[in-house]
């Protein structure tokens, strides 16, 4: 009951908050009547699940044996939306502050990239990055973030030499990257998410903002509307490390945009994710609040209505590369490589069984320089 946390955005403290830190101050030695409830706590993340299932009537998917089904049922509801072209009005480019901030243009050598700011979808401000002076044709390559609350997709973790948008850039590929709903500049958006959309899920979102970014790839014949150069819309792919690596899975299994995918420690089989030491199936729908219907299913896992094999399954006959370390105590190799294995035969069938690549490293959870390379060798060579 003596502690509090006092969450702000990250602007330099005002008035406000000082005049809050003495009111603290006042509590702790007993010099007014301010008592504990007037430290209101804000929780961005937080998701009381028990709550949300309260409200819930839709518990089962319309055709459990239709996988396609069942994974959209899971996804959830996505609510009605335009297309829009996108542009450059109102992106990060105006905010030369949220540049600092957010560490934009950190490890990117600017002398070799060009990055610009965008938006997109549902007014989505997100990032290109490609070879200074480029015309194009570029392949295209939608980069989706890990766990990354604060930074979003620029990384402010591990020990690497430059960002994965800067590193695909200067190998000639055209990278676009943005911040999920929950990470980044839009850690925010996620507090009352489940309060205005009950049935949707923000794994749905994700991936419903992953097909906005290919809608603004794909619109007109390759150019942007404001310049930049053209792309090869028959090349683009989707790259995804941890939260980014199941989220690029579910929309390449969705959107036929796309011609191939590459997951990083993103595959996590459902049925058999039951570990405590992860959190089992309940980081899912509770801690990460990304998938909240699959709670209905907490004690009777088997019955999960489709599994990660079944996504997989619907991306054949595309390239797709699965890349699984050894040591990953997020997600039990044993398990995912028999997911793989079990989806082989959507490829098999379809006489591209070369066309799903599994990579196991003997290595722990990560994505830095040697990770860069695996995923370069594997796209220059499709």
């Amino acid at each position: 009951d003596n502690l509090r946390t006092s969450w702000r955005w990250g602007d330099h403290h005002g008035a406000v908050s000082i005049e809050t830190y003495m009111d603290w101050f006042d509590l702790a030695f007993g010099r007014s009547k301010i008592s504990i409830d007037d430290f209101p706590e804000v929780f961005i993340n937080y998701f009381d699940w028990k709550a949300w299932n309260a409200t819930q009537t839709d518990r089962i998917p319309p055709n459990q044996q239709d996988k396609l089904v069942a994974i959209k049922w899971m996804l959830g509801t996505t609510p009605a939306t335009g297309i829009s072209p996108g542009g450059n009005y109102e992106t990060d480019d105006d905010w030369p502050y949220i540049l600092d901030l957010f560490q934009r243009d950190a490890h990117v050598d600017l002398t070799k990239v060009s990055r610009k700011g965008i938006n997109f979808g549902n007014y989505v401000w997100g990032d290109i990055y490609y070879p200074k002076g480029a015309v194009g044709p570029l392949p295209a390559i939608i980069f989706v973030h890990p766990w990354s609350y604060w930074h979003g997709f620029t990384q402010g973790y591990g020990t690497f030499s430059q960002s994965i948008c800067s590193f695909l850039a200067e190998q000639g590929f055209l990278v676009l990257a943005f911040d999920h709903v929950g990470f980044g500049m839009r850690l925010s958006d996620a507090r009352n998410f489940y309060k205005r959309y009950p049935t949707w899920s923000r794994m749905g979102k994700a991936v419903s903002d992953i097909m906005s970014s290919i809608d603004f790839l794909t619109m007109g014949d390759g150019h942007f509307p404001d310049g930049g150069p053209k792309i090869n819309q028959q090349k683009i792919y989707c790259l995804g490390y941890a939260f980014g690596g199941s989220a690029c899975l579910y929309a390449t299994a969705l959107d036929s945009r796309l011609a191939g995918v590459a997951s990083f420690s993103g595959l996590s089989p459902l049925r058999q994710d039951n570990h405590l030491s992860t959190g089992g199936l309940q980081r899912w729908y509770e801690w990460y609040a990304l998938l909240p219907r699959l709670g209905f299913y907490q004690s009777k896992q088997q019955e999960i209505p489709y599994d990660m094999e079944d996504v997989l399954s619907l991306i054949a006959p595309r390239q797709t590369l699965i890349v699984s370390p050894t040591r990953d105590r997020e997600n039990n190799i044993t398990y995912v490589t028999s997911c793989v294995n079990s989806a082989r035969p959507a490829w098999e069938k379809l006489n591209a069984a070369k066309n799903l690549t599994q990579i196991s490293l003997d290595e722990i959870n990560k994505f830095e320089d040697p990770e860069y390379q695996i995923f370069f060798g594997w796209l220059k060579n499709l």
